[in-house]
């Protein structure tokens, strides 16, 4: 992901190191990651192989590694691969 990618999505989603509530009602952490039933009922992201506990918050490094995972993810759904763009 480029950083200014990067930095237009923490200017547009914020940065937050604890859980939250959307204005659509879903939970999320981080810079708009939407936490799956599974991170909710295990209190885990797993994220470029790490399970990071969200529960008391996330550190900098983490919100960070959800990020790319995020972008990876999205990248790979697009069929660009994780590479691309950066």
């Amino acid at each position: 992901m480029s950083r200014r990618l990067e930095d237009h999505l923490v200017r547009w989603e914020g940065w937050r190191p604890k859980a939250y509530k959307c204005p659509a009602g879903h939970w999320t952490i981080g810079v708009g990651h939407r936490l799956t039933g599974e991170e909710l009922r295990t209190g885990l992201v797993v994220a470029g192989g790490e399970a990071l506990a969200w529960r008391k918050g996330l550190s900098g490094a983490g919100i960070e590694a959800v990020l790319r995972a995020d972008a990876a993810g999205a990248d790979a759904a697009r069929g660009r691969g994780s590479g691309a763009g950066s």
